[in-house]
């Protein structure tokens, strides 16, 4: 993977109000803690996956070099 494409990937990952639109969770709302403890666990748990991933190709990176 070169630095363009690892470029790339960064840029793909989901936002949190992108993900806040797949579970249809108001983004305000989460922000200001006026939603329920499981929609702010969806949201987490889809952060913790995209940090999974880029971390995952941080890595595949590094071991290349």
């Amino acid at each position: 993977m070169n630095d363009l494409e690892f470029i790339k990937a960064y840029k793909d990952m989901k936002s949190i109000s992108e993900i806040c639109e797949e579970f249809k969770i108001n983004y305000t709302n989460l922000i200001y803690g006026k939603t329920t403890s499981e929609n702010e666990e969806k949201v987490a748990n889809s952060l913790k996956m995209e940090v999974l991933k880029i971390y995952a190709l941080l890595k595949m990176k590094l071991e290349e070099k």
